[in-house]
């Protein structure tokens, strides 16, 4: 993940900072707030790429998929219904702790600081290599 992270730097120093952050905070026990600024690179890297700050974040990672920057596979991950888009979708809008998220059968509840950690350690470094790769993609365009 660090490399990716590296690459994302290079692109942008404050992108690559806040996700460096990110990381530092989840270390720190702090996994919802890594969570909060994950998502928020998300959404400006995939902003920047377009080029654009009208429309949403299903509406950027159309248009990245659209335009060849994640493949499909990435794109189901970001916004399938059981990718970060939902966790996402649950952490903004609506009061976590009455959900939870299940993987395999086994329930993960919200309440749990458990689960922050867990969830961030299983979709931070496919988000942030499906950016960096993104990243890479709109450079050799």
């Amino acid at each position: 993940m660090k490399q990716d992270i590296d690459r994302i730097w290079v692109f942008s120093k404050f992108y690559g900072d806040l996700l460096f952050t990110a990381k530092k905070l989840n270390q720190d026990g702090e996994s919802y707030a890594a969570f909060l600024l994950l998502f928020n690179v998300l959404e400006l890297i995939c902003k920047s790429l377009r080029e654009s700050d009208n429309g949403n974040l299903m509406t950027d990672i159309e248009w990245l998929a659209n335009n060849g920057l994640i493949t499909a596979d990435e794109m189901e991950f970001l916004s399938g219904s059981e990718g970060i888009r939902k966790v996402r979708n649950i952490m903004t809008h609506r009061n976590p702790y009455a959900y939870f998220y299940q993987i395999e059968g086994v329930v993960y509840s919200f309440a749990d600081k458990e689960t922050w950690d867990y969830l961030y350690e299983l979709f931070a470094p496919r988000t942030i290599k499906i950016l960096r790769n993104a990243i890479d993609r709109s450079l050799s365009i």
